[in-house]
């Protein structure tokens, strides 16, 4: 078995406060692309749309909903993400960020540093 990956969920609860918690996407060792040697991957899950997003060095985003359920990948720079229960975490460089409160009091984000932060946003299609 591979060692997992760590991710953090942000999620709203019945009464709209926001809780973080980290977890593990399990991994398994395949043959992804032969002829090249076998390598950790994940379950495959379906995506909706891709987007790219650019945060200044002193950018804050009060209190907010995620607008869709996505993952956020960390590309370059630093941020801190803050859920209503109080619970305050960092992220950089390789973070991985799954945001399901959509709805509730939200989160959040404030840059750290003098970098700029680039996260690649990839929506998660929610069955209705």
């Amino acid at each position: 078995m591979s060692k997992p990956l760590s991710y953090l969920r942000v999620f709203a609860d019945k009464t709209g406060e926001s809780h973080a918690e980290w977890l593990d996407l399990q991994m398994s060792t395949k043959a992804f692309a032969p002829p090249a040697p076998p390598l950790d991957v994940s379950d495959p899950a379906k995506a909706s749309t891709v987007t790219m997003l650019r945060l200044a060095p002193d950018w804050h985003g009060e209190w907010h909903p995620t607008p869709a359920k996505q993952w956020l990948f960390f590309l370059r720079g630093e941020a801190n993400v803050q859920v209503s229960d109080g619970t305050s975490c960092s992220l950089h460089t390789g973070s991985i960020v799954l945001l399901e409160d959509t709805t509730g009091k939200g989160h959040q984000t404030t840059v750290r540093g003098a970098d700029v932060v680039i996260t690649a946003s990839v929506q998660v299609p929610v069955p209705e």
